[in-house]
């Protein structure tokens, strides 16, 4: 008896399982939450072509940590009906904008 592999899943069937599974995570949000973050990204961006004002930075280091907060929120809470996968990129998400946000209060201190 000659030895044969195991059949092999069709490239269709790859493609529908990633589609139906990695969709929603690759659409670009519809509810303004994009249009919004490009706003604050280019005020962020903005202020970084010259000396920042105090206020303007700390209103920034405060933004940032009210985003820290927010997302730990949702996190735990479960606000958007996250997996665990969504719950843990939240949770990575805000370390990052806090660890940022410490850097920016850093800078302002000794600025």
């Amino acid at each position: 008896m000659r030895w044969s592999p195991p059949p092999t899943r069709s490239p269709t069937w790859r493609r529908r399982a990633c589609w139906s599974t990695c969709s929603t995570a690759t659409r670009p949000p519809t509810d303004g939450s994009a249009a919004s973050l490009l706003v604050y990204g280019a005020a962020v961006a903005a202020y970084t072509w010259g000396p920042v004002p105090a206020r303007a930075g700390w209103a920034i280091v405060v933004a940032n940590e009210g985003w820290v907060a927010a997302s730990l929120v949702v996190a735990a809470v479960g606000a958007l009906d996250l997996n665990g996968i969504g719950r843990t990129w939240v949770v990575l998400q805000a370390a990052v904008v806090g660890a940022l946000a410490l850097l920016q209060a850093r800078s302002l201190r000794t600025g």
